[in-house]
């Protein structure tokens, strides 16, 4: 896979690490490793806290180890809005790279519609721009994963990231035991659920056929302790270039 395809799917574990603590009253936050073979090439963490009618969530990411000394990369998302149901407010999110820069602010107005800045900007005529019709009534990553969780782990959500436009197809898979991974927290049964990106529109990379297949990812969901609600104990994100797994590893 190399480094440039974890980086990319990035933007997609952001979301997903939204996953954690939907149905828990309690702020906490989880921390898991990215494993891609034998080496630990990221680390994650996430935070959530949920009042009774609006939610906060903010999550972390940075290269690891020897990836982490020649690939140095930074990414942190938040985003605040309200429940009954899930709708954000606002999303925010920042990549840093050695000296490049990545940013987007989403905005979300109750007629359904989305403001987006980046930074730096799409040019105006490229293809990859995400047109205002597109966007409408979608969600930043981060609600996306939370909604994955309240709805059980079935149907599809519209997901808008400030650069890509993509559905978030939802699986469930039934129970199955936890792959056994280095570091992981937790081993034994768990609900196992699976959700396709299906891209929609957007600055997607793409291969020599114009098409970049969708990436999958699998989570497994379980207490890992007696006084916590289920959560994502162990992930694997698979794409064309191999699968990165992705155990829980600590809770705060």
């Amino acid at each position: 896979m190399g480094i440039a395809g974890p980086l990319r799917l990035a933007a997609f574990l952001l979301g997903i690490e939204g996953l954690v603590a939907a149905l828990h009253a309690q702020p906490f936050t989880l921390h898991y490793d990215v494993r891609f073979g034998p080496l630990r090439i990221l680390s994650m963490q996430t935070t959530v806290d949920l009042e009774p009618e609006r939610y906060r969530t903010q999550t972390r990411l940075r290269t690891e180890g020897l990836v982490g000394v020649l690939f140095p990369w930074t990414a942190e998302s938040t985003t605040e809005g309200t429940r009954s149901p899930l709708r954000p407010s606002w999303h925010t999110s920042e990549g840093r790279y050695r000296s490049q820069r990545r940013t987007v602010e989403l905005r979300y107005a109750g007629d359904g519609s989305v403001e987006a800045r980046v930074e730096p900007p799409l040019d105006a005529d490229s293809h990859a721009l995400v047109s205002p019709a597109a966007r409408r009534a979608t969600v930043d990553p981060l609600t996306a994963s939370l909604a994955a969780m309240e709805q059980a782990c079935t149907g599809r959500i519209p997901v808008f990231d400030g650069r890509r436009r993509y559905d978030l197809r939802l699986e469930d898979r039934g129970s199955s035991e936890v792959p056994r991974t280095r570091g992981a927290l937790y081993t034994g049964p768990a609900q196992r659920c699976r959700a396709l990106i299906e891209p929609r529109a957007g600055a997607w990379d793409a291969d020599a056929s114009g098409e970049e297949p969708p990436a999958a990812l699998e989570f497994w969901i379980a207490s890992p302790r007696a006084d916590l609600v289920p959560v994502p104990v162990y992930l694997e994100l698979s794409g064309r270039r191999g699968a990165l797994h992705i155990p829980l590893t600590a809770i705060e």
